[in-house]
């Protein structure tokens, strides 16, 4: 009704997840406009782009100016565990649904639900278009566009699995080696009230590994990437857990305790988008995407002006030459940050030998 009075020139479709949810908005909104017939005009527009309300299985080739997407569903009364069945998104395809449905909106996309992607739990689904739908929630609130997840590879060393096993003791879930935008960190700390959330990256770092100065600059630069996707680090050195193991888990305890704190209490923002339309964001609801950032290429200019071979030039250049790739242009491929790195170079083509400095 809001969209009908203040945006009436902008065509608005409405999707709701189930059938059940998409008539409960139907009744709702026949009894609004019994009340108020000022709409109307809006609501009966027959041009080639007239109001809908259809179900997530029912869209298809239906554009709009401005979508509405209803999720219907939750936790229980009780604040029970939200179940991880979603509908079609559980089926085969369900991540082409979504996609399909995200895609519709040639403007705007306001997604309403109670759920956020910290309260979907991919450890109880093997479902893709579920996962899909959490990393959707997550760039709705945040405009990050990733999606931790369990890798199932096993732990790197016993090192590891003596610092996982620490933290299982002061009653913290933890697992090992999850994946997060190509790279895979050795410990996630698992929210306790949000099993879809991880609260803290715990890096188990070796010595020997970490006398190499290359391998410190990759790390320095994995770990920024990261943090930019809203990752937390804490790291601890094999050489003080074996000296002072009591004292090491007491600074563990204290960097899982700072970030629950962290999170505890959401900021919220406010958001203005490109048709001006003013809303808050807050910690319980999902609201609407970020505004449309035009997206442009990063101007790195001549990394090489000595024309050195490729594996010859500085590691911190092409450090400095990866780092404002990525600030500029993430989240980006690995293949597109080489190639825009190796063009600054002097480089055509990328060999084997340019991804392996690369890498």
């Amino acid at each position: 009704m809001d969209h009908a009075y203040e945006h009436p020139h902008l065509s608005l479709g409405v999707v709701a997840f189930n059938l059940s949810q998409k008539q409960a908005i139907i009744d709702q909104l026949e009894l609004l406009r019994r009340d108020n017939g000022s709409t109307e005009s809006f609501f009966n527009d027959q041009s080639k782009e007239p109001f809908f309300v259809k179900n997530l299985e029912s869209v298809q080739g239906d554009e709009r100016d401005v979508m509405f997407i209803s999720v219907g569903y939750g936790k229980g009364p009780d604040g029970s565990p939200t179940s991880m069945n979603f509908g079609a998104l559980n089926g085969d395809g369900g991540e082409r649904r979504l996609n399909v449905l995200i895609s519709r909106a040639k403007q705007r996309c306001e997604i309403f639900s109670s759920l956020t992607w910290e309260d979907i739990d991919l450890s109880r689904t093997q479902a893709r278009g579920v996962s899909a739908f959490k990393t959707y929630l997550r760039f709705a609130k945040t405009g990050i566009l990733d999606n931790p997840h369990s890798s199932q590879r096993e732990p790197d060393s016993p090192f590891e699995l003596s610092v996982a096993s620490a933290l299982r003791e002061l009653g913290f879930k933890v697992e090992h080696q999850v994946g997060s935008a190509g790279y895979f960190i050795d410990l996630a700390v698992v929210h306790p009230a949000k099993p879809g959330q991880y609260l803290l990256a715990v890096e188990c770092d070796g010595a020997s590994y970490h006398s190499a100065k290359s391998a410190r600059d990759r790390d320095r630069l994995r770990q920024y990437v990261l943090e930019q996707l809203g990752w937390k680090f804490h790291r601890v050195w094999s050489t003080d857990w074996f000296a002072s193991s009591e004292q090491e888990i007491r600074k563990l305890k204290s960097a899982v305790d700072r970030a629950l704190l962290m999170v505890a209490e959401p900021v919220e923002r406010p958001v203005v988008d490109d048709i001006g339309m003013d809303r808050s964001v807050g910690a319980a609801t999902i609201s609407e995407l970020s505004p449309t950032l035009y997206y442009a290429k990063v101007n790195l200019g001549n990394i090489n002006p000595l024309n050195c071979l490729f594996h010859d030039l500085p590691l911190r250049s092409l450090t400095s030459a990866i780092s404002r790739v990525i600030c500029a242009e993430g989240p980006i491929h690995r293949d597109e940050v080489y190639r825009r790195v190796a063009n600054a170079a002097g480089a055509n083509r990328i060999g084997n030998k340019i991804a392996e400095v690369l890498k």
